[in-house]
């Protein structure tokens, strides 16, 4: 068999339903092979850029991993932005670009460069197939790096030659992981334990507890902590409902305003992201001077990376957050705090929203059209189905 088998019976075995691509000359050895493979639906893109962002969206909506296919240098060239965008995403997908034939390495070909350079910054994983032996091994190894958390894009080069050579190595079948890692139970007991003694907590979430399916476990310890939820300023999943009385606001994106706006936590429980992503240097910690610090997350390679902890836990994210709620509930004097604090979290959401109509109503004539009008005139137009995509960042509505 080919090289080019291999490639496509690996996408097969991994579930791969859809590729995205701008495709030139290298990437002739994948189309002709689509015939063979209907399973396999091509969705051809005007700019580079765009088949990128799509195989993100597309990611992260179906849980499926999807694959990119580009043209050479330039074609990886402009879709590099959008890896970057997969990457901080944390899209799992497989970018792949056409390559010259290999044996024309040193007599710089037309197009030719060094993808996996190009590629490295914006990937978790980079590579070239130098030979058609070692297909089956490469896109093993590309889906497993893809998937594992924190998920992201990888980069695989696919030499021309190398996709018509033919090899004795076939495809191997997608290997079922059962890799999501329970919580230690002495972390959630002694975790447990600091949240008790806080008298204002505040819960910071971000996108990997949508991405796990997390929510509902979430809002069962948030209204167990009586705790206010913020939410990360650059985001790309609605972790937790924002029409919940215990919903606060966005965060702000330099640590001296996170630090204001968290003023009154004496704990700070981040879950689910890399926290933070700032725009503007200030100095200082994002949180309040005297508070504890506790992160929770599915890798443990995000532990108090940017931050020192008072304390980290690893763990699936379901079944932590449920455990931890389950534990502060058994608790029915700390109950009794968290109810009267959750009491007091629905009045100021209540009195937040009317200062909110108040002020929408007193510019709601103004010229140049005041913002809180423009929300209002969308919430009132679109369909009950529609989905509104906000890219503004710093200059958020």
């Amino acid at each position: 068999m080919r090289g080019r088998q291999v490639f496509m019976d690996s996408l097969m075995a991994h579930g791969v339903d859809k590729i995205f691509g701008n495709p030139g000359t290298t990437e002739s050895p994948l189309l002709d092979s689509l015939q063979n493979y209907p399973e396999i639906e091509y969705i051809v893109a005007l700019h580079e850029g765009i088949a990128v962002g799509a195989a993100s969206f597309y990611a992260q909506a179906s849980g499926k991993t999807p694959v990119v296919n580009l043209h050479v240098a330039p074609g990886l060239g402009n879709g590099i932005g959008m890896m970057y965008s997969a990457l901080k995403a944390n899209s799992h997908m497989i970018v792949t670009a056409g390559q010259q034939d290999n044996r024309l390495r040193l007599r710089a070909p037309v197009l030719g460069h060094d993808l996996v350079s190009m590629a490295t910054p914006v990937t978790k994983w980079a590579v070239q197939v130098e030979w058609a032996d070692e297909m089956a091994a490469v896109m093993h190894r590309a889906f497993k790096v893809a998937n594992e958390a924190p998920a992201g894009p990888v980069f695989v080069a696919l030499p021309i030659n190398v996709m018509e050579q033919e090899t004795e190595n076939c495809a191997g079948a997608s290997s079922q992981m059962y890799a999501a890692p329970h919580p230690d139970l002495d972390g959630i007991a002694a975790i447990t334990e600091v949240v008790k003694t806080a008298q204002s907590p505040a819960v910071v979430v971000s996108d990997d507890i949508a991405r796990a399916g997390a929510t509902d476990d979430l809002v069962a310890l948030v209204e167990a902590m009586g705790a206010g939820v913020w939410f990360e300023a650059i985001r790309h999943h609605s972790a937790f409902p924002n029409r919940h009385p215990n919903a606060k606001d966005i965060l702000p994106v330099d640590a001296a305003a996170i630090r204001g706006a968290l003023h009154d936590a004496d704990l700070v429980m981040l879950i689910g992201g890399p926290f933070f992503e700032e725009v503007w240097f200030t100095r200082g910690a994002p949180f309040p001077d005297g508070s504890k610090v506790i992160q929770i997350e599915e890798s443990p390679a995000r532990l108090a990376y940017n931050h020192p902890l008072d304390a980290g836990l690893v763990g699936h994210l379901p079944s932590t957050l449920r455990a931890m709620a389950q534990a502060l509930q058994a608790d029915s004097g700390y109950q009794a705090q968290a109810k009267s604090r959750n009491t007091a979290l629905a009045s100021q959401s209540v009195e937040a929203h009317a200062a909110y109509q108040a002020r929408a109503q007193r510019a709601w004539d103004r010229d140049p059209i005041s913002m809180p009008r423009v929300m209002a005139e969308l919430n009132a137009g679109t369909p009950d189905n529609a989905v509104v995509v906000e890219e503004a960042i710093t200059a958020s509505l």
